[in-house]
């Protein structure tokens, strides 16, 4: 991170399958368990499962591996004989074993049963030529795995090294008096705390005693700080669903800490960041016995920018620091309050005028920097966060050459953009619905094959490809896949973003390979299922891996 003081293909191949890559077909239909939890149905919309850090949708669209000579349908010879429980038959590369046929099957069947669908692919990227498609056409709800267009786009449009900027404007006194300190947000998903107060330790530095009033500008992103779909379920208070905006703290999220004492005293309570919320209420220090009993409310009834925060119960002795995270209603003017409690916590002498406005003729003062894209992007692909996916779905908008430089960012911009993008890989996009960034709700609609393409065109870019495929979870070692193919010793040859909703599950990625080979793409999502996200996932991860045997 950066603060300072401011004066003045590889190509694809097309031969035909060696006998080496057919003897990839000889397969175990196997099973290597991933344990998880079926998340509550907080109501009739998508929502994320308990247990994962994402909450998204599921969809679909077609591919077509850029460079290649040939259409899908061209590189598909064989169709498997219609199934019995009515599922879209597979359609398999020629010459594929009959094991490696029957253990898909076997798994759709498993799936069709349960009144579910299967839509999957799997497109080797040293043949160019797909290995398996069913249903993969059909544009689905992906949930979360709607993030690797995200990711993708944003790395190849603002690159690895794009940085977003923080800053700060005044006019500085000879007495120490700043009249108007204006903080004006630049998009960046990551800033914090503690880099607002790097910000004011620069402006002490230049002689800041005073400041008769905070202005906060938001005007980088149209005034549209809900996210497409997230109005579908307006009482959700967890981070997850947080708001978006151009100057956003603490991914617009609020934590309540606690911290019991003696029992039958008061705990100690503070929030971060500070000076956003009005206290109210108390939480008791119980006998050690009581466990965790507190309770916490935000009333954004009459003020949705500074909400009330009411809290109560009690809290056993000797528990340590307890901490709840919420969602902010209303986010623009957070960083404002939030800067003026730091202020006077560093001995600055702050107005009671906390409002939203523009940067006039002042001065800059100070400047913060985000990590740099290729960091920030891996909180999409390995912790599914939905608040950085908005953001920077949002920040593609810059991309646009069609619209002017000052006109302000929006979901909207940013999602066409990434359309266009994908246009421009020669990717079909027939039936696609992009709406929002992280895939939560109900949102988005894309293929299988339109994701696997995505896979193979980020693959087909040396600049991009080992940041894009980082930014994603690896099997049995991290993120949202650490607890899944831990039982297999090939998990780890596994980079995938997982996805999971009320009514989806679903993974997509890539399948690693030794010897400097390159890897094999994949997306798989189940829709529908009437099983448990544990069991669908541990089915999931048995074909991926058997895959992962086979290449």
């Amino acid at each position: 991170m950066l603060i300072r003081p401011e004066t003045g293909k590889r190509s694809p191949l097309f031969s035909s399958f060696s006998s080496l890559v057919f003897c990839f077909f000889i397969l175990a239909a196997a099973c290597d368990k991933a344990p998880s939890k079926k998340g509550p149905e907080k109501s009739v919309a998508n929502v994320p499962a308990e247990g994962e850090t994402e909450g998204a949708p599921r969809v679909q669209n077609e591919p077509n591996h850029e460079g290649s000579g040939s259409s899908p349908e061209e590189r598909q010879t064989e169709v498997a004989p219609a199934l019995e429980s009515g599922a879209v038959a597979p359609q398999f590369a020629e010459g594929s074993t009959p094991e490696f046929r029957a253990a898909f099957v076997g798994f759709q069947k498993w799936v069709t049963d349960r009144k579910g669908t299967v839509h999957a692919a799997l497109l080797d990227l040293e043949s160019d030529k797909w290995l398996l498609r069913a249903d993969a056409d059909k544009p689905v709800n992906p949930a979360s795995n709607a993030k690797i267009l995200t990711a993708a786009a944003a790395l190849e449009l603002l690159g690895p090294a794009y940085t977003f900027e923080t800053q700060l404007f005044g006019s500085i006194d000879s007495t120490g008096v700043c009249q108007r300190l204006v903080l004006k947000g630049g998009g960046a998903p990551d800033l914090t705390t503690a880099d607002l107060f790097r910000l004011i330790r620069v402006a002490k530095g230049q002689g800041l005693l005073e400041v008769k009033e905070i202005v906060v500008d938001q005007s980088r992103f149209d005034e549209n700080f809900i996210p497409p779909a997230f109005e579908e379920q307006p009482d959700e208070w967890a981070p997850f669903r947080a708001p978006i905006s151009a100057l956003a703290l603490n991914e617009n999220s609020i934590s309540l800490n606690v911290v019991p004492t003696a029992a039958g005293a008061v705990a100690r309570i503070w929030y971060d960041p500070p000076g956003v919320v009005v206290p109210q209420g108390s939480v008791e220090t119980a006998e050690k016995s009581a466990g965790d009993r507190v309770s916490w409310k935000l009333d954004v009834a009459k003020d949705a920018a500074r909400p009330l925060s009411i809290v109560g119960g009690k809290a056993g002795e000797g528990l340590g620091r307890l901490r709840y995270a919420r969602r902010l209603e209303d986010p623009r003017l957070a960083g404002g309050y939030a800067l003026s409690a730091l202020l006077e916590e560093a001995g600055v002498k702050v107005g009671t005028s906390v409002r939203l406005g523009l940067v006039k003729s002042e001065p800059r003062i100070a400047l913060w920097s985000s990590e740099p894209l290729a960091e920030v992007v891996r909180a999409l692909g390995k912790e599914s966060n939905n608040f950085v996916a908005e953001m920077l779905l949002v920040a593609l908008s810059q991309a646009d050459a069609s619209e002017k430089k000052s006109d302000p960012w929006s979901s909207k911009r940013g999602a066409q953009k990434l359309v266009d993008w994908l246009k421009s890989k020669k990717i079909n996009v027939d039936g696609l619905v992009l709406k929002n960034g992280s895939g939560l709700f109900n949102a988005n609609k894309m293929s299988a094959t339109l994701l696997t393409s995505v896979l193979a065109a980020m693959e087909d870019n040396p600049r991009v490809y080992q940041d894009f495929v980082s930014h994603l979870a690896m099997g049995a070692t991290d993120g949202t896949m650490k607890q899944r193919m831990r039982e297999s010793e090939l998990g780890q040859r596994i980079r995938a973003k997982t996805g999971t909703l009320k009514d989806v599950d679903a993974l997509t990625g890539y399948v690693q390979r030794t010897g400097g080979k390159p890897p094999a793409a994949f997306s798989l999502m189940v829709v529908g299922v009437q099983a448990s996200h544990a069991e669908v996932r541990k089915r999931v991860d048995a074909v991926i891996l058997d895959w992962a045997k086979i290449l």
